[in-house]
């Protein structure tokens, strides 16, 4: 029998005899008792936390063997150390210390650091009171992190706009209601004027207010051109600045429309077409006023031929609502050469009444101001409420003479509404002007020149 199986058999029996065996802090057979434990007189921080290797540095006898101290049982390694502690809960072998009185879940740095109150999980950076959560209560509500603060100033941002839009739109309704009172006024003050300069009897509208109104003419002063009106708002930086045009068209157009849509881009100078696809009204007219653009323009059609045509000024309005007629594009027409971008000399004819200047202003305000070398003209002729279009260029061939040539498109335009309002506030805007085609005179009143 070997050296080495008697002392596995006096350990055995040591074992049933060898006090602090379940309590010992290292093995269940006790760290090398005096009887069996061969080298227990050195008692180092050497031999109980030994590397635990099977046959120790030494005799046969010596510190190291499978029950003595030092072995991998009772090292620094197994125990209760920074490893372990009170471990994670893993099965270890009959021989390892703290196993039985560890609980499932350790408090060790590794245990604690990703499952307990460690810098990971804990109220660390970032769990806790961090730079990523912000100022979270106890109960783990949202926070106002950098993050959530700048989603916060975006929002405040919007909202403090669509505020200020909103009250500069309140602003120029409330303009709008006060012109008329004060046209009305305006009125009564030059018939009253009129009749005392030429001595006649005072009309019957004015006599009730005569003497009140006699007093607002000592005020007057000579060059006025009465009554401030609402467009010197709407157009106050016409001439200053250069307008700017978005060309766009009605939901899935055909090839005919979006051939117009490109030849109405190139009627006005430095505008811009955008396809429309699934574009909301409201989103185009936002992303309009977002760039600083002046109007919107919007063709429509009717089975491939272009029949509408919608001119909305940006940002507060008025929005134009014409009907085209006889339209004739370019690309219809052969060999007709190439268009120019020069700004264009514009010709209104018969606009006379008050309706038609507020719309050869509405049509006048899309173009910029020309240069006087420009041979280039966009003509507006009304006749019989119907707005004719043409566009030509012209040359000098002698002194006296002057040779047209028409570039395109040509059509004819009817306005049969002006709102307000822009598109997005279509259907709560203010109606300025509306063709009312079912009434007695309709066919017979001319609204646009006085004739």
């Amino acid at each position: 029998m070997s050296l080495k199986t008697v002392l596995v058999q006096k350990t055995v029996l040591v074992q049933k005899n060898s006090p602090g065996t379940e309590d010992s802090p290292g093995t269940e057979d006790g760290p090398g008792t005096e009887e069996d434990s061969p080298g227990t007189e050195d008692r180092s921080w050497y031999r109980r936390t030994g590397p635990g290797t099977e046959d120790g540095p030494g005799t046969e006898d010596g510190p190291g063997t499978e029950d003595g101290p030092g072995t991998g049982d009772g090292s620094w390694y197994r125990g209760r150390s920074w490893y372990r502690g009170t471990g994670p809960g893993t099965e270890d072998t009959e021989d390892s210390p703290g196993t039985e009185d560890s609980p499932g879940t350790g408090t060790s740095w590794y245990t604690r650091g990703h499952r307990g109150q460690s810098w990971y999980r804990g109220q660390s950076w970032y769990r806790g009171r961090s730079w990523y959560r912000g100022h979270r209560g106890q109960s783990g509500g949202p926070g106002q992190s950098w993050i959530e603060a700048g989603r916060f100033n975006r929002r405040m941002r919007l909202t403090c706009k669509l505020r200020r839009e909103a009250r500069l739109r309140k602003e120029y309704l409330f303009r709008k209601a006060q012109e008329d009172r004060l046209r009305t006024i305006e009125e009564k003050k030059q018939k009253l004027k009129g009749a005392l300069d030429e001595n006649r009897l005072l009309p019957t509208e004015v006599r009730k207010d005569a003497l009140q109104l006699q007093q607002l003419l000592e005020y007057d002063d000579q060059g006025a051109e009465g009554v401030s009106s609402h467009m010197d708002d709407e157009y106050k930086w016409a001439g200053v600045e250069d307008p700017k045009v978005m060309v766009t068209t009605s939901r899935d157009p055909s090839s005919r429309l979006k051939m117009f849509a490109k030849e109405v881009k190139l009627m006005f100078p430095g505008a811009q077409r955008m396809n429309r696809g699934n574009h909301e009204i409201t989103s185009l007219v936002r992303a309009c006023k977002a760039n600083n653009v002046t109007d919107l323009v919007i063709v429509h059609e009717t089975r491939g031929q272009p029949d509408g045509l919608v001119v909305c000024h940006l940002p507060f309005g008025p929005t134009a609502y014409f009907t085209l007629y006889n339209v004739v594009m370019r690309h219809d027409v052969p060999d007709i050469g190439t268009m120019s971008e020069a700004f264009p000399h514009l010709i209104f004819h018969n606009f006379t009444s008050r309706l038609g200047r507020r719309v050869s202003n509405i049509l006048k305000y899309l173009f910029p101001v020309p240069k006087e070398e420009s041979r280039r003209v966009v003509t507006f002729a009304n006749q019989e409420d119907y707005i004719s279009f043409r566009h030509h260029t012209y040359k000098k061939t002698d002194h006296k003479n002057v040779e047209l040539t028409e570039v395109g498109p040509r059509f004819e335009m009817k306005l049969y509404m002006i709102k307000l309002g822009t598109l997005e506030n279509e259907s709560t805007a203010d109606v300025e002007w509306r063709h009312h085609a079912y009434t007695h005179t309709a066919k017979k009143k001319r609204f646009l020149a006085l004739e």
